[in-house]
């Protein structure tokens, strides 16, 4: 389980003016995802929510129409902190989607919606590709649907559970006002804007200090990675950094969502939907970094 990073430093930096929210990690998302009741209840602390976690709603769906998860309705937002139980294809789906420009963005939507290829001229050959990844997956099950359109909601405050029989499965978020937290692969610097991404299989979309590579560039690779995501782990200062913190250990807690800078060089449209903060202090990756949460005003 995540240590909370509080108990970990002597100081964090933390505002007396706070904006909280109750939200419920989302079972029904997990179950959707083939994972199994039993391994909820079994691997509680690899599905649940702890303290200084960045929890990313999952209630809304790339695929509205056919994904009935989002269409239920709920009292608290419902988040999750791993996607763990989600194909790693599926992810890279979603990887592919966040890699490109607006236009480009909504066209590759529509064509996945209906999974027909577009009469129009559109992008290059990784797109049929894609489309007909989609489809061969789609063919073997309905999961391509369930791919949530992720969005922060911010950093947990306390734990919560996926499965109600290990415990309290609503536990509040912080959704704006300044903390510290675990920063990811890249290093921030004061005054960067902060996005997140997802660990291990969006990381080769980004050069070392986490910028992207580009679009295209993007789109190749992660067409390239299908069935071969690495999930090397980070050794020496950067690993002692993460396991102190209970990330990115199998047997704790992996597949996390984490804080990068946000650069606007070849920024697609998912980067910049994805930025919810602004960093207040230098870090190096997988350092303890401050920053200040604003998601409840973008």
């Amino acid at each position: 389980m995540a240590t909370s990073l509080a108990s970990s430093v002597g100081t964090r930096v933390e505002s007396a003016s706070r904006h909280m929210l109750q939200c419920r990690v989302h079972k029904d998302r997990y179950l959707s995802w083939n994972v199994a009741n039993e391994e909820l209840k079994k691997n509680k602390h690899q599905f649940s929510m702890t303290k200084d976690e960045l929890a990313i709603d999952s209630a809304s769906s790339l695929f509205p129409k056919q994904d009935h998860i989002c269409k239920q309705p709920h009292p608290y937002p419902r988040v999750i902190t791993t996607w763990r139980g989600l194909n790693e294809n599926l992810m890279s789906v979603y990887c592919v989607l966040m890699a490109q420009k607006m236009g480009d963005y909504f066209q590759l939507m529509d064509m996945l919606q209906n999974l027909q290829p577009s009469t129009a001229v559109f992008g290059g050959p990784n797109h049929s590709k894609l489309l007909a990844l989609a489809k061969s997956l789609s063919e073997k099950s309905t999961m391509i649907y369930t791919i949530p359109d992720f969005r922060a909601m911010g950093y947990s405050v306390g734990t919560a559970y996926a499965h109600e029989y290990n415990g309290d499965t609503i536990a509040a978020v912080m959704i704006g006002g300044l903390v510290t937290v675990q920063n990811g692969k890249y290093a921030m610097h004061t005054g960067d804007l902060v996005s997140w991404y997802v660990q291990y299989v969006e990381e080769i979309c980004f050069d070392e200090h986490g910028t992207r590579l580009g679009g295209e560039e993007s789109t190749n690779k992660l067409m390239n990675a299908f069935n071969q995501v690495d999930h090397g782990r980070p050794t020496g200062k950067q690993g002692h950094s993460m396991r102190n913190s209970g990330y990115g250990d199998v047997n704790l807690k992996d597949n996390i969502f984490l804080p990068k800078p946000y650069f606007y060089k070849n920024a697609s449209f998912g980067d910049t939907r994805r930025v919810f903060a602004k960093c207040l202090s230098n870090a190096a990756p997988y350092e303890r970094v401050d920053i200040m949460i604003a998601s409840q005003s973008i």
